[in-house]
């Protein structure tokens, strides 16, 4: 429909409808999980953990071209992350786009195993050397070799103790108390008979610490789409080690995902999506030739 304008032909305007990329920011709980999926994976648990969980999306996202991982905060499961526990890598079902090497010179590796590489640079660990022989039900003293910032009520694991092993204190323990910086002491659970027991011995306090991660610090984490998926209603997110030899230990064992008992963790995801919009919103526009400058002739 046409029609002057004060003595100017104009008309209504045609909105112009385009396809545009958009985000939402999404924060995933390990709380908030489904508690009855995935239950028995983790070493035969008899509840759900938050190493290998799924959440359900507050809203369906579709046509997604790329997820970025913005942060991240994981604590440190009941075990403790171990010394050579470099990295944990982040698994998302359905969504994972980036291959992984395979241990022993494998040459098939991985194809789409994995959707994050989280790096492990919170796991300290310091010399310590035990005083004295104690009793069951009282203190033990460690020694460490630096300052060793621990605090009470803070779980350590004790590993590689030499001479007569400690077994009710190889780790995780709970700190009973830190007198100061270089020492702190666990209470004792079995009566050593003699000072040789564990006078003297020596090995790693290794603290388990809570890994915090953003983009903004580390390497940016983000998988692209295409063609977009469809519908996202939910994440099922997997934490695990790279796959190691079953031979390593219990604690890292093939392709298994983390067991993190307690500990929980929580991840900031930004989602980029298509969504169809309105361009040029104008309520009239003119059929005059307006030059550059916006002078007309």
């Amino acid at each position: 429909m046409q029609f002057d304008y004060r003595g100017t032909q104009v008309r209504q305007s045609q909105p112009v409808r385009k396809l545009v990329h958009l985000t939402k920011t999404l924060t995933v709980d390990s709380n908030d999980r489904d508690p009855t999926l995935f239950v028995k994976v983790n070493g035969g648990a008899s509840s759900s953990d938050a190493g290998d969980y799924v959440v359900y999306l507050p809203r369906v996202y579709e046509k997604v071209t790329k997820i970025t991982l913005k942060s991240a905060v994981i604590q440190a499961p009941t075990t403790g992350f171990q010394p050579t526990d470099m990295y944990v890598l982040m698994g998302l079902e359905g969504l994972n786009r980036k291959d992984e090497t395979a241990p022993g010179a494998d040459r098939s590796g991985y194809v789409d195993s994995w959707f994050a590489k989280i790096p492990n640079d919170k796991t300290a660990t310091t010399g310590a050397t035990i005083s004295q022989a104690q009793s069951s039900g009282t203190a033990i003293t460690y020694t460490t070799s630096l300052n060793h910032s621990f605090y009470t009520g803070q779980t350590v694991n004790i590993t590689g103790l030499t001479g007569n092993a400690i077994t009710a204190n190889l780790g995780p323990v709970t700190i009973a108390s830190v007198p100061s910086a270089t020492t702190f002491t666990v209470t004792s659970t079995v009566s050593f008979n003699g000072n040789s027991a564990v006078t003297g011995q020596s090995g790693s306090a290794i603290v388990a610490a809570t890994l915090f991660f953003n983009d903004q610090s580390y390497d940016t984490q983000s998988v692209s789409y295409q063609p977009p998926i469809g519908r996202l209603n939910r994440l099922h997110i997997t934490l695990r080690r790279h796959l190691p030899f079953s031979s390593i230990g219990t604690t890292t064992p093939l392709t298994a995902p983390i067991t993190f008992g307690s500990a929980q963790n929580s991840f900031t995801f930004e989602i980029e999506y298509l969504d169809n919009v309105f361009d040029d919103f104008a309520s009239v526009q003119t059929f005059l030739d307006v030059p550059e400058g916006g002078v007309s002739r």
